[in-house]
């Protein structure tokens, strides 16, 4: 878990505010150690704002968040430069908050005022949807194995997701669920869209509230989903998003964020030329002002900047240590049910595409109400195959409607188990994203009528 650890000054572009200074408050003018008394009222202060926040939201999240604003003579706010590093909407809900305790606060002053919002330590017990046992069952549903129904579950969760359209960026959301609600939101990834999390624990909770019922969640263990999505589109746009990431979080003071992205930006882009982005990296550490350190502390891991300075790319970093790999990364892809084992890696790759497609056209059932209507069109369900060679973590990447995407689900859940895919002779998980085009058999697209001239 990713927890914001920010000091004073940490997110805008200017190391100080030049606008004011922390708060002031009237209680404390007459105390014998004015300083002690201004840091027990700022703690109090801050902890009724937080607090505020997220009654507001609904939601615990981590975020960090800065104010400028005076109070006059009737303990009437008004704001300057404001800034949050991740919701707009938690940003909003401060300034009804500071309004309510204004009256504590020295009028006429110019006040400067951070706050760090972070999320309980107890959401780190929270487990993965796809660890659940005993997941609800959502309707239409009811027929399917337990992997497929949690998929559907993890599937109505999820909302229509249509906010997905309308941000184009890289981000990783977290939604912490307890009891049927949405509890706590942390970005393991930053998104430049500030409405970004709103959207996320909206469509959640929409979803939960639509399909699930307050009985089913009796009996289910507190969990976490997870969303995720990179820049799309092709190299080049890519790239320039990238570009415009990086630059966003090099202007922010506080370093930590920066360090963060530009880690992640060369792990993005260095497999083609590993020894090229490491000089990327090396050079931009250079001018973020590291290039006399001796070392860098990167999502809570350091790394000697003599290490980085030497690095030479070598055969020996062919093992992953990612969790999943992809289907184009690993060494030797898992054998289908069918294939020949001693076949090179290539010939075993064209061979588990061609045996899934096989299979999925042997097994699809069209839904009848979709065949009445003629209803088809294409999805991509996404799944990882584990050391053992059995399907996990079943999700549709992009569907077309509920029907047609729930008997995907049940098609990929009950694929028989394969070996698994192996990278440097050890057995490891693989991700896959498998296309089915659903179209009625004989069903032909409609001629376009020839105008007359």
């Amino acid at each position: 878990m990713r927890i914001f650890l920010i000091v004073l000054g940490f997110v805008l572009g200017c190391k100080t505010s030049s606008f004011g200074q922390s708060l002031m408050f009237k209680l404390c003018q007459t105390e014998t150690d004015k300083e002690i008394c201004q840091q027990k009222q700022l703690i109090l202060f801050q902890s009724k704002v937080k607090a505020d926040i997220f009654s507001s939201l609904g939601y615990s999240l981590t975020d960090s968040l800065f104010l400028e604003f005076v109070v006059n003579e009737q303990g009437e706010v008004s704001f300057g430069k404001t800034f949050a590093l991740v919701s707009d909407e938690a940003l909003s809900m401060a300034r009804p908050a500071i309004r309510r305790m204004a009256r504590q606060l020295k009028a006429n002053e110019n006040y400067a005022f951070f706050l760090n919002l972070s999320i309980d330590e107890r959401f780190e017990k929270f487990t993965s949807i796809y660890k659940l046992k005993n997941a609800p069952v959502v309707r239409g549903a009811e027929n399917f194995n337990s992997k497929a129904q949690l998929a559907c579950f993890n599937y109505v969760l999820r909302g229509d997701e249509k906010w997905r359209s309308q941000v184009d960026d890289d981000f990783n959301v977290r939604c912490y669920l307890e009891k049927g609600k949405v509890v706590a939101v942390e970005c393991e990834q930053i998104s430049l869209n500030k409405s970004l999390v709103e959207k996320v624990s909206r469509s959640v909770n929409n979803g939960m509230a639509a399909e699930v019922s307050s009985e089913a969640w009796a009996n289910l263990a507190p969990f976490y989903l997870e969303f995720k999505s990179s820049i799309k589109g092709d190299s080049t746009k890519r790239w320039e998003g990238s570009m415009r990431r990086l630059a966003h979080f090099k202007t922010l003071s506080q370093k930590k964020f920066y360090l963060e992205e530009l880690y992640d930006f060369k792990d993005k882009f260095s497999r083609a030329d590993p020894n090229k982005w490491n000089n990327f990296f090396l050079k931009h550490l250079n001018e973020a002002g590291y290039g006399e350190a001796r070392e860098v502390s990167i999502w809570g891991k350091v790394y000697p900047m003599d290490s980085i300075r030497a690095y030479s790319y070598t055969e020996v970093e062919k093992e992953e240590t990612d969790d999943v790999l992809n289907f184009s990364m690993v060494e030797r892809v898992p054998v289908f049910a069918g294939c020949d084992s001693t076949l090179k890696n290539e010939e075993l790759r064209a061979c588990f595409q061609r045996g899934l497609l096989v299979y999925v056209s042997k097994s699809f059932v069209f839904p009848e109400q979709e065949r009445m209507t003629g209803t088809g069109g294409k999805m991509y369900i996404g799944f990882v195959i584990g050391v053992k060679g059995e399907v996990e973590n079943i999700e549709i990447v992009k569907g077309v409607n509920r029907s047609l995407d729930f008997e995907s689900i049940r098609v990929v859940s009950e694929l028989t188990r394969c070996s698994p895919a192996l990278q440097r002779a050890k057995p490891c998980r693989m991700s896959f994203i498998l296309p089915i085009n659903a179209k009625i058999q004989g069903s032909a697209p409609k001629k376009k009528k020839k105008r007359r001239r």
